[in-house]
């Protein structure tokens, strides 16, 4: 804890706590003294939000103040010259982060396979050769569809119990699309990955379940942790592919085999480690900064919810078309296609490493800003040639936008509701998200031969003006506490 002095003509004394005296204030002090005394970090934290007012808010945006949103310190109004060293860390919550790392990077594998495998297999199953891409489709669709179920579901049961059956169900599923390969049956692979797809909406909750286990400020480091599971199972997902590709008589039967096994040791791992947390810290420190208005009509909600969408369907709006342009309009070479969505994948994921630093250094509004411009500069760099180079630079760009405007808005997201609204802002929330996500990937194919790549690429780019506008609108109307650790 550190404890500040009030200054007199210093731009970061807020007038409005210089003249909040009295006895109500000298209340509010002891309860955040006691607070930390007790070791309930993140009420004391909540309540030093509390005392922010909306001027304080202009310096948040502008970057120039850092006495609210320095994690790990409360400033409290006493005497000059008097303080204390910062809590330390709290490891056993950052354990949780650790472990539904460690389950993510398991159960996605999963989606990387069928990514890999699944066009593949469709394309030897169809009965029309136009049907090759539909496994892949309808995963996609199944996370659009299990999202808002699966985390009304949670709110019944808890967390653990549907996250464990989750896995176990995708080890089921893997199970039946092994099954269908041998058999050659289209419609039992189609459904595998359709279930595969509602299992996976299930982990995309562990980024949530990650937020809830840490102080507020945190956030956005449980987020990125979360998402480097994400790196391994883009990885591991194919490499499972080749190891298993022959190991039964048609081929990827035996790859979707050992990706049961990988589902289940995803299910262990939760069911052996995971504690879900009781009360969730982020919610104590902002329940009550958010206000009492319906979660609909909170911009800041708006702001999350169009950061995540926009992030997802813009990538996979691009992503789904790029192998195709690459090799049939374009001529590519399939090893060149395969370097090109490699990259690709590692750059989704690799710039989780310093998305947390980034949050705490800039703030989650211009982390947004960045992501948008990487989105921007992707587009700009497609449309100016069609070698390997023009699309290799800008598939990496478009991972690396992604990340930053999901790692936002997912940091963001927690400060738009209260404790009693949670699962119900986080199902909206992802159903918004993979909704617009499928509606994309599914869109992507028609677009392309209608418009051609160019012609794609700048239908691409109203979706960032879509989320800029969107951020404007926050910015003008916004003057809750929730939005006011948006900017250091």
């Amino acid at each position: 804890m550190q404890i500040d002095f009030s200054r007199p003509g210093k731009s970061t004394d807020d007038c409005v706590i210089e003249t909040f005296t009295g006895s109500l204030r000298d209340e509010c002090l002891n309860v955040a003294l006691v607070r930390v005394a007790r070791g309930s970090q993140g009420e004391a934290r909540g309540l030093a939000t509390g005392l922010q007012t909306a001027e304080s808010q202009r310096w948040l945006w502008s970057g120039k103040s850092k006495r609210f949103t320095n994690p790990g310190t409360l400033t409290l109004i006493g005497p000059k010259n008097q303080s204390t060293a910062g809590p330390p860390e709290d490891t056993s919550r950052f354990r949780t982060v650790w472990i539904l790392a460690l389950a993510g990077a398991l159960a996605t594998s999963s989606a990387p396979l069928v990514v890999f495998a699944g066009s593949l297999v469709g394309r030897s199953l169809a009965p029309d050769p136009a049907l090759a891409t539909l496994p892949v489709a309808l995963e996609v669709v199944g996370v659009a569809i299990g999202v808002a179920p699966l985390t009304l579901l949670m709110r019944r049961f808890g967390r653990k119990v549907v996250m464990v059956s989750g896995a176990a169900t995708g080890a089921v599923a893997t199970l039946g699309c092994a099954w269908a390969i041998s058999v050659q049956s289209f419609v039992g692979f189609c459904l595998g990955t359709l279930v595969l797809g509602a299992t996976l909406s299930v982990v995309h909750q562990y980024r949530f379940a990650a937020i809830e286990s840490v102080a507020a400020e945190q956030a956005g480091d449980a987020t990125t942790r979360v998402l480097l599971g994400g790196l391994v199972a883009a990885l591991l997902g194919p490499e499972v592919g080749a190891w298993g590709r022959d190991i039964w008589e048609q081929p990827f039967a035996g790859s979707f085999a050992l990706l049961s096994l990988i589902n289940l040791a995803a299910a262990a791992v939760l069911l052996l480690c995971y504690r879900p947390a009781r009360s969730p810290a982020t919610a104590q420190s902002l329940t009550a900064a958010v206000g009492k208005g319906a979660l609909l009509g909170r911009p800041v909600f708006w702001v999350a919810v169009s950061s995540g969408a926009v992030g997802w369907a813009l990538m996979s709006f691009v992503m789904t078309a790029t192998p195709l342009s690459m090799t049939g309009g374009d001529g590519h070479s399939l090893g060149h296609t395969k370097q090109v969505m490699q990259a690709h994948m590692v750059a989704m994921y690799l710039p989780s490493f310093v998305s947390g630093v980034l949050i705490r250094k800039v703030g989650i509004a211009r982390l947004m800003l960045i992501g948008l411009a990487a989105y921007v500069a992707c587009i700009l760099i497609g449309l100016s040639g069609h070698g390997v180079g023009h699309y290799g630079t800008a598939l990496i760009l478009l991972g690396v936008g992604w990340n930053l405007l999901f790692v936002g808005g997912t940091a963001l997201l927690p400060q738009a509701y209260r404790e009693d609204e949670r699962f119900r802002a986080q199902a909206l929330n992802d159903l918004f998200i993979f909704g617009t996500q499928a509606l994309a990937a599914l869109a992507a194919g028609s677009v392309l031969a209608w418009l051609g790549w160019e012609g794609l690429l700048w239908l691409a780019l109203p979706l960032v003006g879509l989320h800029l506008l969107v951020m404007a609108v926050w910015r003008l109307r916004g003057s809750g506490l929730s939005e006011r650790r948006v900017m250091p």
